[in-house]
């Protein structure tokens, strides 16, 4: 099962393009870091991360499932509110 922590992963990533940068900014090892997308590419059953490049730059796919992270974080966070909002004091 796909892990929402490989999500932040890969958009740490995108965002550093450096597996230590982006373990930095997630407060992790970069072996940790590393594991994680490699989890993902697993899950995805395709690469996501060129790299033999420096910054490490996503593939193509790596990109397209960048953009539908980043979509799904911003439904659990709205989900989390609304719930929230919907809480009775007792």
């Amino acid at each position: 099962m796909m892990q929402v922590k490989w999500l932040e992963a890969l958009i740490a990533l995108e965002g550093t393009g450096s597996f230590s940068q982006a373990a930095r900014k997630r407060c992790l090892s970069q072996p940790a870091l590393s594991r994680q997308i490699q989890s993902l590419e697993k899950w995805a059953n395709v690469s996501l991360v060129d790299r033999n490049v420096q910054p490490v730059q996503l593939t193509a796919a790596g990109r397209e499932l960048c953009v539908h992270a980043k979509c799904i974080l911003t439904m659990l966070s709205a989900a989390q509110r609304d719930i929230k909002s919907k809480i009775v004091q007792i």
